[in-house]
């Protein structure tokens, strides 16, 4: 006695009825229903989908700069006995590490 198999169903098939879903009202079990889709297959194809939304889009988008001159900055202390100590940019963080580990 041989069991019938659904057919297998391709991303071509299935992107485009997710779109549908996902464009619509309807819950999946609705859709699914109307569509004599299998609910568990559709849920698998719909999280494809996303995964597959999702390595498309990063969420960022590049962008252009204008050419515009760095300007250092500098960075300005203040301790709890009220000394201000200013430093110019350019200094490394081993050097303005020392200096927030002085106690005075």
């Amino acid at each position: 006695m041989e069991s019938k198999k659904a057919p297998r169903r391709k991303s071509a098939e299935m992107y485009p009825l997710i779109e549908l879903y996902l464009g619509g009202s309807q819950t999946q079990r609705e859709f699914c229903e109307e569509r004599g889709l299998n609910p568990g297959v559709f849920n698998y194809w719909l999280g494809r989908y996303r995964g597959d939304q999702a390595e498309s889009t990063s969420g960022f988008e590049v962008i252009a700069l204008p050419n515009v001159p760095v300007v250092e900055s500098g960075i300005e202390l203040e301790y709890p006995n009220g000394i201000k100590l200013r430093i110019a940019g350019g200094v490394s963080a081993s050097y303005l590490r020392s200096l927030l580990e002085i106690k005075l």
